[in-house]
């Protein structure tokens, strides 16, 4: 029986996940998978309680034990500067090696897309992105803090092997998922260094897989290729911040933070499946929160565990919702969070069905 660790996090993340746990369930009754989710109380509150964010043995639990994470939104306005959320995620991720990071960044309704003309098939591309280094790495330091002579050093860490592993991973995913093309981004003519690195990795990389073409952009013309010119992509592999940065455009060109989640991977051993979206805390138990990330965060579960026909079912559900208009008040409809949760459940056992 595979297990799921469920993470709910701070303010509407109870609610947008328990919707998640309820499409679990509903996969359970339409498919034998017997999933079993594990429940850990990692959140705000535990965080002021103990002043632990991320308590001891719950990595080596989940290490050992669960095939998943699924995870809610983090922040609360009691914890400065999201400290237990920076210490939850950061721990998993580097405890776990999580390196890969990746995001699907693909259009479920063509009348969510600010751009004109643009159809579901003109923005379906993959974002990964190296998820331990960059900037990421948590290197740097202070001096003379809160004075006029204050120095603040921030160092971006790249590892040839980090590096190599993530493009590694770009190039396989796209032979296994179909994609003709690998783009990566750089901005090497600034970062001397580190992103000369990178394009030669890249270059490395790229003469063992002919049958894949492979170029590579400066951030700032992918970003205005994105734009003009979204179809043009597959697949695009960068560093952890423009990871972030791309990810953010992505958003936008998908609808909103509703719609939007995220994975983190240790490739075929194991992913943590989150929100995007903010924890919302003010509008806690209003049943206002939009729920779709959280379903879409299963759905990158079930491609992690190889089913296929409940990644479909699932995301053939959340498209009926928004043509029908049965969705959230972010998304222009009147339903609550529930509703919209009964109902993709309700179709998804009819799909699947």
């Amino acid at each position: 029986m595979p297990k799921v660790a469920l993470i709910h996090g701070d303010g509407v993340g109870p609610e947008v996940m328990g919707e998640a746990a309820k499409l679990i369930d509903a996969i359970n009754k339409a498919l034998p998978l017997n999933i079993e989710l594990v429940e850990f109380d990692l959140n705000a509150d535990h965080f002021l309680q103990t002043g632990i964010a991320l308590p001891e043995g719950v990595i080596d639990t989940v290490r050992d034990g669960v095939s998943g994470i699924l995870m809610g939104p983090f922040g609360d306005p009691r914890v400065q500067d999201d400290k237990h959320s920076r210490e939850i995620l950061g721990g998993l991720i580097r405890e776990l090696d999580l390196y890969v990071g990746l995001r699907r960044i693909r259009l479920l309704s063509a009348e969510l897309c600010p751009l004109a003309n643009k159809s579901e098939q003109d923005i379906d591309l993959t974002l990964i992105w190296e998820g331990k280094g960059g900037i990421y790495a948590d290197v740097g330091g202070a001096l003379e803090t809160g004075t006029d002579q204050e120095i603040v050093v921030e160092q971006d860490v790249n590892t040839h092997r980090n590096i190599e592993r993530v493009i590694r991973f770009a190039f396989e995913y796209a032979v296994e998922n179909d994609r003709s093309s690998v783009t990566m981004v750089h901005k090497s003519r600034r970062y001397v260094y580190g992103h000369d690195l990178w394009v030669r990795t890249f270059l490395e990389v790229k003469e063992e897989f002919s049958k894949i073409s492979g170029s590579h952009l400066r951030i700032e013309t992918m970003m205005q290729q994105m734009v003009t010119r979204p179809e043009q992509f597959d697949l695009v592999v960068t560093n952890h911040l423009f990871g972030s940065i791309l990810s953010g455009l992505g958003t936008a060109l998908q609808g909103g933070q509703g719609l939007v989640a995220s994975v983190n991977l240790h490739p075929h051993k194991i992913g943590l499946f989150r929100t995007l979206h903010p924890s919302s805390v003010k509008y806690t138990g209003k049943d206002y929160a939009n729920p779709m990330a959280a379903i879409i965060s299963v759905q990158h579960l079930m491609e992690f565990m190889d089913q296929p026909i409940v990644s479909q079912g699932i995301e053939k559900s959340l498209k009926k919702a928004l043509a029908t208009g049965w969705v959230t008040r972010d998304l222009g409809g009147s339903m609550g969070t529930r509703e919209v949760g009964d109902y993709i459940c309700s179709v998804f056992m009819d799909t699947v069905a």
